[in-house]
């Protein structure tokens, strides 16, 4: 069975970081309001004055052609100011870029060459955040820096930012919940596990005989080594986080997720016996947040 083990460890490591202050005049900061969820550009504007880029979208990507200088990226979704859980992930290589939080006037350090992580996620403050991307006065190793962001507003009386971080089962009305408002939702055994210890991705290969819904091509009858003799057959690559220490088991579950930063993330995944108690309780009860089915 897939099991999870309860973590302590925080997405952050704020004990041990070193605080840089910020100091920068109004004079020294371009700003650029963009009306799309994406920017691409390249350079600085000028000599070391720092871009400073406004994003209202839940997701989006940054590509910056021959980083040079500081970009400034605010992001918030909406016109309102409802906190969030934000996720960035950096696609090829960040070279000598380094990448950190602004946070009540310090900069946090997010991810570097030295870190190695190519995923790392954060909390808003009063609904919005600022991440500093610096490449240095002079033009970088890498040709193109390319960083998508996620941002995910934080369930209401939650104790944890994200119900996929929190390593346990959920509960009925959470998999209820999420069978409601999942991406995909599919039943299926686990046929292989791999552990990705540089983005800190344990990866379910999963054989599902069942998908109820999927918003993307998550699940396809085509695998990379074989095509299944079952038509009705098909492999989808699903995310759990490195640290909930998930195990390798036998029999059927019936996965529930989001597609977060293209990946295909699991939040519940009850055994099919458990999965049926519960609809037939919401279904006696009519306490179902939509038609829940096996």
């Amino acid at each position: 069975m897939v099991q999870f083990r309860q973590s302590w460890t925080t997405g952050s490591t704020t004990l041990h970081i070193i605080f840089i202050f910020l100091s920068l005049s109004v004079s020294e900061v371009h700003s650029q309001v963009s009306d799309t969820c994406n920017w691409f550009g390249s350079g600085s504007k000028i000599g070391d004055e720092v871009r400073s880029l406004y994003f209202k979208c839940s997701q989006g990507t940054i590509a910056w052609r021959r980083p040079k200088g500081t970009i400034r990226v605010h992001l918030k979704i909406g016109s309102g100011s409802k906190d969030f859980k934000g996720c960035l992930k950096v696609i090829g290589p960040i070279g000598d870029i380094k990448i950190f939080l602004e946070s009540s006037k310090k900069l946090l350090p997010l991810m570097n060459k030295e870190n190695g992580r190519k995923i790392h996620c954060f909390a808003s403050n009063s609904g919005s955040a600022a991440i500093y991307i610096e490449a240095g006065p002079t033009q970088s190793s890498v040709s193109t820096l390319k960083v998508r962001y996620d941002l995910l507003i934080v369930r209401r009386g939650s104790k944890s930012l994200d119900l996929w971080e929190e390593c346990r089962p959920c509960s009925p009305e959470e998999t209820l919940t999420a069978f409601c408002s999942s991406d995909f939702v599919a039943a299926g055994t686990i046929s292989a596990m791999a552990q990705n210890t540089d983005e800190d991705r344990t990866e379910l290969t999963i054989r599902s005989t069942r998908v109820l819904r999927q918003v993307s091509h998550v699940f396809t009858k085509k695998r990379k080594r074989e095509i299944d003799s079952h038509s009705g057959v098909t492999y989808g690559a699903l995310h759990v986080p490195l640290a909930c220490g998930a195990t390798e088991g036998p029999g059927e579950f019936m996965f529930m997720g989001q597609l977060r930063l293209e990946e295909a993330r699991v939040l519940c995944a009850p055994r099919i016996e458990e999965w049926a108690a519960i609809v037939d309780k919401a279904n006696l009860e009519g306490t179902a947040q939509c038609n829940v089915e096996l």
